[in-house]
């Protein structure tokens, strides 16, 4: 009987800790992902815009994961198209984002290599509305623009 009872108070502890503890992790961890949920669905289900655009410059940014004793450290590698509209505005879209050997400093970006600065045709982008206002930090901008194509001008 005595063991009964023991097992009983400790299942009472262990749920009381949990609710204590798990719950507000949890809550405090569903609070900070919502909003990020919230935006990668509204730019998934933005419809796709179609501009006419000329390609005014191109850059690749690189940052370094750090390595771990298992896993050695990589190089990311963003490549950022920027594309001037017919109304004179430039927007950035990344093209290609990839993970290479830091050994080996060229890695292929079929996309990024086939665009030319002075290229004109269409692009088709999805976009979340007002990021200028939602995004002071540049690189953010990239986060809430999703490049689906390019198609140069014959």
């Amino acid at each position: 009987m005595k063991g009964k009872v023991a097992k009983n108070k400790m299942d009472k502890m262990d749920i009381f800790i949990l609710v204590v503890f798990a719950v507000p992790i949890g809550a405090v961890i569903l609070l900070i992902l919502c909003p990020i949920l919230i935006d990668v669905i509204k730019l998934n289900i933005s419809p796709e815009q179609s501009v006419q655009v000329e390609i005014v410059g191109k850059r690749i940014r690189e940052y370094q994961s750090p390595g771990t004793g298992e896993a050695p450290s990589k190089i990311y590698s963003t490549y950022i198209v920027a594309f001037k509209f017919t109304d004179g505005s430039v927007k950035e879209l990344e093209v290609a984002y990839t993970s290479r050997d830091p050994k080996k400093k060229e890695g292929p970006c079929y996309i990024y290599d086939s665009l030319h600065e002075g290229d004109t045709g269409i692009l088709i982008y999805k976009e979340i509305e007002n990021i200028e206002e939602k995004c002071k930090n540049e690189e953010m901008r990239y986060d809430y623009r999703l490049f689906v194509r390019f198609t140069r001008d014959s």
